[in-house]
């Protein structure tokens, strides 16, 4: 018997958008976030653990991440076609990020420049995202917690050492000054006192900007929490640098007490590093004594989960449009990691070829006696101090002697390549720099007025440079190649010239090895024979560094 099929039942309905789950959307967007974002984050976290000038990075996202949930309940959660226009910062931001990867991939792997613009790059990301799914009000209501993302953004060396050299100087001479008064027979030059027991250096450690950086972060922390008025908020942050210089000048003045004493185990090591936390805990009571004294502001109510119902009713209108275009922000975000695999598995190809080149490499240990007409009179090491900030693993400095009497210092340092896979490294290697940093910390001033190029023959597949310094009557001529283009005096000249390295690094081997390079002598009265006499030195020493895997052998004339 046959029976007639009944109506076919409907479709089970698709529920509306707005009774999507947050989580169906947050997750593919937080783990295409975090894939993208992992190799910057690795880089960063290297910097941190590696340059106390920034090892405050650590904390920075954290209260940045708590203050965000304090004010989620304030922003209004929900897509609207006029926030498309934080698509601009996160495609952005993208890019940013993966320029920032090119550029450490061809050039300095885990560089703080690169870390910077992925640092930069990031939080453009951040701040896209929130602006599509909060809009453009949603930014400025989250405005403290996107805005103290930047404190973690490590600062370029040329930039920092334009507040670090004076805050050095500036520390030891208040230092100098107090000491004097105590008695205590000390004269300074640039950031080095000098006892008739020897010289104590003030480093980077006593400058302030590590102290400054991290108070900066606080003080800004304590605004927002404490809700200061905008004059007291102001107040704060104006007391901040001379906080920070007064209580690193303490800290500089007790190690020149332990130094003229004859208490030298006190001035490095675990207790020197116990007197820098002691200096910064007497900062941070100085600003937290500020904010208890300044007046503060009537208090605001902060939006929370329990007092903002008006802003929780308005999150759902706009949640199913927010789940399309959280979807499309995490297929950027993926699509734009795996860019950067890409670029990863390509360079460590290159990398790996040009590794092979320095398998025969000698030791600077054997670094000639003779080169050409040049002598060497005289060979010494880096100081313990120099040591420890640039780490080379060979090293050569030598005093050459020219055949009309013209003493030269020569110094090669060479740092070997990471084992396996560059692109893999999390930790910041040490660096390559130019005089343009040491020199003034040690009181010399660059006259800027001495501008000459340097011939590219000098040392092919370098770009020379080449500095005159100025001290109490003396100059002194220094050339010097750093194995990436870097020291130029001209910034939009360095930019093109790192971008062009970029590009041709994308078919070339890019530097397996860094390396400096610098000759120095001192000026009687022409600088121009000096520098003929510094680049006489260069060439000789052209011909014999690619044995020790530096630069390029000089074609035969």
């Amino acid at each position: 018997m046959k029976t007639s099929p009944g109506p076919a039942s409907p479709p089970p309905a698709l529920p509306p958008p707005e009774a999507v789950p947050p989580v169906a959307f947050l997750l593919p967007l937080a783990l295409g976030l975090l894939v993208f974002a992992w190799p910057t984050l690795a880089g960063l976290a290297g910097v941190y653990r590696t340059d106390g000038n920034f090892s405050h990075g650590f904390l920075v996202p954290v209260i940045a991440a708590y203050a965000a949930w304090r004010l989620r309940a304030a922003v209004p959660w929900g897509f609207r076609p006029r926030h498309l226009a934080g698509g601009l910062p996160l495609v952005a931001g993208v890019l940013m990020v993966l320029m920032a990867r090119w550029y450490e991939l061809a050039l300095v792997p885990r560089g703080v420049i690169a870390m910077f613009l992925a640092g930069l790059g990031l939080v453009l990301v951040v701040v896209g995202l929130a602006w599509l799914a909060g809009g453009l009000t949603g930014v400025r209501r989250l405005a403290f917690p996107l805005g103290f993302l930047l404190l973690a953004v490590p600062v370029p060396s040329f930039l920092l050492n334009r507040v670090t050299i004076p805050l050095q100087q500036l520390a030891a001479w208040i230092s100098t000054m107090v000491l004097r008064g105590l008695g205590i027979a000390v004269s300074r030059q640039g950031s080095v006192l000098s006892f008739p027991s020897g010289q104590l250096g003030v480093d980077e450690a006593c400058s302030g900007i590590r102290s400054l950086a991290v108070l900066a972060a606080v003080s800004l922390a304590m605004i927002h929490f404490s809700r200061l008025s905008r004059r007291a908020a102001i107040g704060l942050l104006l007391a901040v640098v001379p906080v920070a210089v007064l209580t690193n000048a303490v800290r500089v003045f007790v190690s020149g007490i332990f130094y003229a004493r004859g208490w030298l185990h006190l001035t490095h090591g675990g207790p020197h590093e116990l007197l820098g936390l002691l200096t910064f805990a007497l900062a941070i009571a100085s600003l937290a004594g500020l904010v208890s004294l300044l007046t503060p502001a009537e208090e605001a109510p902060v939006a929370t989960a329990a007092n903002a119902p008006a802003a929780r009713a308005g999150m759902a209108p706009g949640l199913g449009s927010l789940a399309d275009v959280a979807f499309a922000a995490a297929l950027i975000l993926f699509g734009a990691a795996a860019a950067s695999v890409l670029l990863d598995r390509h360079y460590d190809r290159l990398y790996a070829q040009s590794l092979q080149r320095l398998t025969h490499r000698l030791s600077l240990e054997t670094f000639p006696r003779r080169l050409g007409p040049y002598i060497r009179i005289a060979q010494e090491d880096l100081s313990e101090t120099e040591f420890n900030m640039l780490d080379p693993t060979d090293q050569s400095l030598g005093t050459y002697l020219a055949p009309d009497g013209r003493r030269l210092s020569a110094t090669v340092l060479y740092w070997s390549p990471p084992e396996g896979r560059p692109s893999r490294r999390p930790d910041l290697l040490k660096r390559p720099h130019s005089p343009d940093w040491c020199y003034p910390a040690a009181g010399w001033r660059r006259r800027r007025d001495y501008r000459v190029a340097c011939p590219p023959d000098v040392f092919p597949g370098e770009a020379g440079h080449v500095r005159l310094f100025e001290r109490q009557g003396q100059a002194m001529l220094v050339v010097f190649w750093t194995g990436v283009t870097a020291a130029r005096t001209d910034a939009l000249d360095q930019i093109l010239q790192r971008l062009a390295d970029m590009v041709q690094s994308w078919h070339s081997p890019p530097l397996a090895n860094l390396h400096t390079v610098t000759i120095s002598t001192m000026v009687d009265e022409d600088p121009d024979s000096a520098f003929q006499a510094a680049l006489d030195l260069a060439r000789a020493m052209a011909r014999v560094l690619p044995d020790y895997g530096i630069g390029v052998r000089p074609e035969a004339p």
